[in-house]
């Protein structure tokens, strides 16, 4: 009896009970971007939820043209309808040469990260966008000249 109410549990977090993230009208969501105006390839674009669960977010890797179309946990194109900020980052290694597939900046060791500090935290990233379903992202055009900024 234990092992079958272990199973339900662990079916039922596995298809997301609990959450209405998959419920949620989804908004496609695209875009460039550039840094100092060339297109940035192998860059990370998070939209992170400023009030809503993580979930809701989603993620992108931009391609050789710096176009990204994200995609949320679930690999549904889009983002569930709210105020997002935008974060962008591409980790390398010291040498330049991109990460492969499996492996992370977190357990990789002589890693960088390529894009000014501001753009890579909600914190203190200069681009947020209300997402609606007539939501049109403007490019995302970082600079490499941007510095930090102090929290508030």
């Amino acid at each position: 009896m234990y092992r079958v109410a272990l199973w339900l549990c662990l079916i039922a977090f596995a298809s997301g009970c609990g959450t209405n993230a998959a419920n949620e009208k989804m908004a496609p969501i695209g875009g460039t971007v550039s840094l100092d105006d060339q297109p940035l390839v192998g860059a990370t674009i998070e939209f992170i939820p400023i009030n809503g669960p993580a979930e809701t977010g989603g993620t992108s890797v931009s391609d050789a043209e710096g176009k990204y179309s994200i995609v949320n946990h679930r690999n549904i194109p889009g983002v569930a309808m709210g105020d997002y900020k935008i974060v962008v980052s591409k980790w390398t290694k010291k040498d330049g040469t991109p990460l492969v597939e499996g492996e992370s900046y977190f357990n990789t060791p002589n890693v960088i990260q390529n894009i000014p500090a501001p753009y890579t935290a909600p914190e203190t990233t200069p681009f947020s966008v209300t997402v609606t379903e007539q939501t049109q992202v403007p490019d995302l055009k970082l600079s490499s000249k941007m510095k930090p900024t102090k929290k508030r």
